[in-house]
């Protein structure tokens, strides 16, 4: 499902409000329970800890932290991810955090090459809303 970190916090705040607790918090945007979801951000920070990079990413409905374990693939070749870069995250959300703040945990993380492909997430997340709502 496509979304932008704004749809990612109001579902957050949605589910501490509901008081459910423990490390199985569901998350409900557009009506339906949130699972892998797909982001297209702009990098502002990476942080290499010891066993994942941590990128702040924005959107410009928002900021979130995302922990991606950086691995690479069977050429050995890594993504490479820098500040200023547009990426398209493919993960979930985190309840739990050592931080005290939920994350995304990325499963996969790869760079835009089009500007055209941040217009066409744009345009994803407004028809799957639209759809979800059943509004078209």
């Amino acid at each position: 499902m496509p979304v932008t970190i704004r749809m990612l916090t109001d579902a957050m705040k949605q589910a501490s409000s509901a008081s459910s607790s423990g490390s199985d918090v569901a998350y409900i945007v557009n009506g339906k329970k949130l699972n892998v979801f797909s982001l297209v951000a702009c990098v502002e920070f990476v942080q290499q800890q010891t066993y994942f990079k941590k990128l702040t990413l924005n959107d410009s409905s928002g900021r979130m932290v995302v922990h991606w374990n950086d691995s690479m693939d069977a050429t050995g070749q890594s993504e490479e991810v820098r500040v200023g870069d547009y990426v398209r995250v493919f993960g979930h959300l985190c309840s739990f955090s050592v931080e005290g703040q939920p994350y995304v945990n990325a499963d996969f993380i790869t760079s835009i090459t089009s500007a055209d492909e941040i217009a066409c997430h744009t345009i994803r997340v407004a028809q799957v809303y639209l759809t979800s709502s059943r509004s078209i």
